[in-house]
């Protein structure tokens, strides 16, 4: 199933006031990262609803933090989708100092659903679910 990385470096705008990241900043990174894993396979959100007549949208995360990134530094965020369903996809993400010498920093779990253009339930269209499987 997909599975991607990307790094990103940590700005003072996404620290708070003593240098470190501010904790719902790690979403703002997943996110970032799980549409970069998308688009690594040809899929581009903001031409779902278009193309596809669907859309996601977080149903469900988690995350547990373990320590703090702070200002300057690169982190890694590896993302890997664990689980597809019918109408769902399950990410399972961590991000890293890098290399991983700096140990876990966050890990999330992400459940996304498929939903229309008036935000009812909707199956994961075949073709979609042939590229995140690959």
């Amino acid at each position: 199933m997909l599975q991607h990385s990307m790094q990103k470096r940590i700005y003072y705008a996404d620290t708070d006031a003593i240098g470190i990241v501010y904790h719902a900043n790690y979403l703002r990174f997943c996110e970032m990262a799980r549409m970069e894993s998308l688009r690594s396979i040809g899929i581009e959100l903001p031409l779902l609803l278009k193309e596809h007549g669907v859309q996601f949208a977080v149903f469900e995360l988690g995350l547990k933090y373990h320590k703090p990134a702070r200002l300057d530094d690169l982190v890694t965020i590896e993302s890997a989708v664990a689980n597809v369903a019918r109408a769902s996809v399950v990410y399972h993400q961590n991000i890293y100092l890098p290399d991983k010498s700096g140990g876990l920093l966050c890990e999330a779990k992400v459940k996304l659903v498929v939903v229309n253009k008036d935000m009812r339930p909707a199956p994961l269209p075949a073709a979609l679910k042939q590229e995140i499987m690959r």
